[in-house]
């Protein structure tokens, strides 16, 4: 988590900062620009990074579900004279 959050705000604020400077705004601005950023894409991919190991943890679960179904129904004796 730690990960995602330090790359989101790296990302943001070289985001903000290169965006001010590329319309020539005040140095001011664009640190303001960079922070804001970095906040913003920092709380995003934090929240992206929850969801998708949300969904990578259900996956698994059904996957181990669906693996024990079949082992239970290779395991039941079929019924003799019936085919």
């Amino acid at each position: 988590m730690k990960f995602a959050l330090i790359l989101g705000a790296m990302t943001g604020f070289a985001v903000g900062v290169l965006s001010g400077l590329a319309v020539s705004s005040s140095w001011q601005t664009c640190l303001i620009n960079g922070c804001v950023g970095a906040v913003a894409i920092a709380l995003l991919l934090r929240w992206w990074r929850r969801i998708w190991v949300a969904s990578l943890l259900e996956s698994l679960h059904q996957e181990y579900l669906a693996a024990q179904q079949a082992n239970r129904k290779d395991a039941q004796p079929s019924t003799p004279g019936k085919l």
